[in-house]
């Protein structure tokens, strides 16, 4: 990091008593307005001279080299405007305000970068650069945030910072853990990683709480949301502990698993619809961005048009994928059962057989007082299979 970003960094701790700051990888700014800015120099007339704007960006392909499901849900998802909705219909605590309150509140200086493509609304293509941000703890090992960013919080007077989390499970991925476990990993990194960054020394009070967001599409399983956070299982007396008014000192980690799929009706919350519209919905991609503009507040600006077209070439080519692979799996099913049936069958009927040459030989036996071997030759046993009906007599 170069002397300009410590400098500014250190300015701004100075500035806010050392809280509601992380200090961050440095990102570069992709400036998309058409106008110079930051290095540009002034003309003669005062203005900044005209730049021409780089190419968009796009997520990198994937190893097969196709875009994957999941880069292009975090790019699209990045926009300040997409995380106000995922906040204010995903969180409780956010519920009451409204999304441009809350777009306004996200703050995070060396990460967010305005793309002003929809001159009529600037703000609609606000993005979180570097959603891949790592956490290193020496022997902790490097995990990845898909998206890490910071709010201040709306409601609050002193303007409480929180540090938002939001990962999105890869759609049709099979986990060979409980995500519930990984909820309690990422939550409890976002609280250490604080440490000589947002809280000094033992001021454990300055500790900002987090929230970490799970999104998982799914294309069988029912909708659901549920959040976890800290309270009190256990007290007897007057623990001042139970106040009220300490509740926010231990109350710094929430975590919430959210699950939507297009295929179940019920419990269509708005958080469900609206992430169902945004990244899965099996709707036309028109209805889908009349949903999302009219219901959600999100504009259809250039680059959120041609992110949504990939979002829905991506999720049609897996829901494809996944029904083929159904019907394949349901075909194999049937010839499996059809198989099991038709050995049932031949097993019940050399079962049959069986019981009725035992009686054949009980007859013969009881008819001639004769032993079993000799009941067996006169009715025509071969040879091999005596033993196994010597052994059924026995036993029966």
């Amino acid at each position: 990091m170069n002397d300009t970003v410590n400098t500014d960094f250190a300015n701004a701790i100075k500035a806010t008593q050392g809280k509601g700051l992380v200090k961050r990888k440095t990102f570069k700014m992709n400036e998309n307005t058409g106008t110079g800015t930051g290095q540009e120099g002034k003309s003669e007339s005062g203005t900044f001279s005209k730049k021409p704007a780089p190419p968009k960006k796009t997520p990198k392909p994937a190893g097969n080299g196709k875009l994957s499901y999941d880069s292009v849900a975090k790019n699209l998802l990045k926009r300040t405007v997409i995380l106000a909705n995922v906040l204010k219909y995903g969180i409780e605590e956010f519920s009451q305000y409204e999304i441009a309150e809350l777009q306004n509140c996200i703050e995070d200086v060396q990460e967010i970068n305005s793309i002003a493509v929809d001159p009529v609304r600037p703000n609609a293509d606000s993005k979180i650069e570097g959603s891949d941000s790592e956490d290193s703890v020496p022997g902790e090992g490097v995990i990845r945030f898909d998206i890490l960013f910071n709010i201040r919080h709306p409601g609050d007077k002193e303007r409480v910072m929180l540090t938002i989390n939001i990962e999105v499970q890869p759609l049709g991925d099979i986990l060979e853990y409980e995500l519930l476990s990984r909820c309690v990993y990422y939550g409890s990194r976002m609280i250490s990683r604080q440490k000589d960054l947002v809280f000094f020394n033992q001021d454990y009070d300055s500790i900002r709480k987090v929230y970490c967001l799970w999104l998982r599409p799914s294309l069988d399983c029912k909708n659901s949301l549920v959040e976890f956070g800290f309270g009190v299982l256990r007290s007897f007396g007057p623990a001042r502990e139970l106040s009220e008014d300490l509740r926010p000192y231990y109350d710094k980690i929430r975590f919430a698993i959210i699950t939507f799929s297009n295929n179940d009706p019920e419990n269509r919350e708005k958080i469900i619809e609206f992430l169902s519209a945004l990244l899965i919905d099996d709707k036309t991609l028109e209805c889908r961005q009349k949903i999302l503009e009219h219901e959600f507040s999100i504009p259809m600006t250039r680059e959120i048009s041609e992110e949504m077209e990939s979002m829905d070439s991506m999720s049609r080519a897996i829901m494809n994928e996944s029904r083929a692979q159904g019907l394949e799996e349901g075909l194999a099913q049937g010839r499996k059962e059809m198989q099991q049936k038709m050995q049932k069958t031949i097993e019940d009927l050399n079962t049959k057989m069986q019981e009725q040459t035992l009686a054949s030989i009980r007859t013969v036996m009881d008819i001639g007082n004769i032993s079993a071997e000799k009941a067996m030759d006169r009715i025509g046993i071969p040879e091999s299979d005596q033993a196994m009906y010597l052994e059924l007599l026995r036993k029966s």
